[in-house]
């Protein structure tokens, strides 16, 4: 494989890496929709956004399913670390791993948002982690 060809393999894999950035985890739909991002909320109604942080501040008697949504994220941030450490001889089955634990955190804030009447939320996030986890394993 030339050098070129493989700076080009690894510039799409950060590229897909970093997608859980910009492609929501969860897309809520109610009488508008709510998208779940690792780092917030954003209600496309009136484009209001809240950052992950700020809800964790601001929440009183969280629901459980939320509760699995900073650890998702965790486990993103873990993932996106061990992939850079993989530069110097880290093991690609560790991302892996953390990519899959990822999706496993964001099937519950899914299933979560989805128990309320005329209320439909879509896991994204499960099945592009996995995805990603399944790459990072193969490559």
């Amino acid at each position: 494989m030339s050098d070129r060809s493989q700076r080009r393999r690894s510039l799409l894999w950060w590229l897909a890496l970093c997608s859980p950035l910009v492609v929501p985890w969860v897309v809520v739909w109610t009488t508008s929709a709510t998208l779940v991002f690792p780092w917030g909320m954003v209600t496309v109604e009136g484009w209001y956004v809240i950052t992950l942080p700020a809800y964790l501040e601001t929440a009183v008697g969280m629901p459980p399913s939320l509760e699995w949504w900073p650890l998702g994220t965790l486990c993103y941030a873990f993932a996106l670390v061990w992939a850079a450490a993989e530069r110097i001889g880290a093991d690609r089955r560790v991302t892996a791993g953390l990519l899959a634990l990822a999706a496993a955190c964001s099937l519950p804030v899914a299933s979560g948002l989805a128990i309320e009447p005329n209320r439909t939320a879509i896991p994204l996030g499960v099945v592009h982690f996995l995805l990603l986890a399944t790459w990072a394993y193969v490559r």
